[in-house]
Formats: structure tokens, sequence, C-alpha cells
């Protein structure tokens, strides 16, 4: 009896921390949900991804959608028509200046874009801290990382959003992007 209730407690615990996981079979693409999070697919105009025939895979929001005062951390995949081989993606992405969004207050690159590999996938990732005016007069702060991950013909994009000053995400963040499986689709 007692092993009974010792293999039923370990498929319950097991079973309650299990996380979802995102697949697109379209993209050959899988990455962990963050569990109690929002999810939006509708914000292709976001992110400006009809111009290189872009797609939204999913957008999570920390807490639900609405009058927000703060920053609403953020995680959203999109993937989108590259066009560049990888010797000439990585030349690109790597120069700082394809890092700078002139159109905040002020942005601080923090941790410069660098080569990473994420589960046998060749990266780049870099971090930036922003400033801007909302509601009027209030400055707030985020830091936003972004991962580039070229692969065939596409290339996939994941951004991290949290406020750097009130609530850092950086363990669950890592932990998602640590989950990112590309499958080869040739």
């Amino acid at each position: 009896m007692k092993i009974l209730m010792f293999i039923l407690w370990g498929f319950i615990t097991t079973a309650a921390s299990a996380q979802q996981i995102f697949t697109s079979e379209e993209y050959g693409f899988s990455i962990e949900e963050p569990a109690g999070w929002v999810s939006d697919l509708n914000i292709n105009h976001y992110f400006n991804l009809d111009k290189n025939d872009g797609k939204n895979l999913l957008t999570f929001y920390k807490y639900k959608r609405g009058p927000i005062k703060d920053i609403n951390p953020m995680i959203n995949v999109s993937v989108e028509y590259s066009g560049l081989n990888d010797e000439r993606f990585f030349k690109r992405y790597l120069k700082e200046f394809n890092w700078n969004e002139s159109y905040y207050i002020t942005h601080e690159l923090v941790k410069k874009p660098e080569v990473i590999v994420i589960n046998g996938n060749k990266a780049i990732m870099g971090t930036v801290h922003f400033k801007y005016n909302s509601h009027g007069t209030k400055k707030t702060t985020f830091r936003k990382r972004i991962y580039y991950i070229p692969h065939e013909k596409y290339l996939f994009k994941i951004i991290f959003i949290d406020d750097y000053t009130t609530e850092d995400n950086t363990p669950l963040f890592n932990r998602i992007a640590s989950t990112l499986k590309i499958m080869s689709r040739l």
C-alpha cells in the first residue's frame, strides 16, 4: 500500500508541475509556455511582421491586458522570411547599431549582441534597457531581451520584456529560452 501511495504521489506532483509546450508544426518550432500567463495571438501589427512575410506564433502577457500603469511582462515569438544566409545574418545582427530603437527617450545596450547556442541552434542574443514617457510625464523603464535564431529560410525572433526596476523575470525567461527547439524542415 505504501508503494502504491508513493507512486501515486509521484504521478500527481509530476503532472502538477508539468508545463505546456507550444508547438508549431508548420515551422517546426516548440517552446515552453509560461504557466498562468495570458496568451494573445492577434498582435501581428505590433511587430511589423507583414513587411517580411512574418507571422506571430505566440504572445504571452503576465497579466490580463487592459489599462496598466506599468510594464506588463511579455514573451513574444515570431517568425519571418530571412533572405540572408547564416554568414550575412550574423555579420548584420552582431553590429550594435542594428539594436538601436531610437523612438524611446533613452536606450542602453546592456548586453552586447553575442552568438550563443540554444539546443544546438546558433543564435544571437542581446539585452537593451529603455525609458519612455507613459501616462503623460511618468518615465517608464523596461528591459528587452531579444534572441534572433536563423534557421533554413526563416528568422525566429523571441522577445522577453519586463521592468528591470520592479519585476525581474530573468529566471523564468532563461528557463523558457532553454526549452526552444527548432527542427529541420528540409
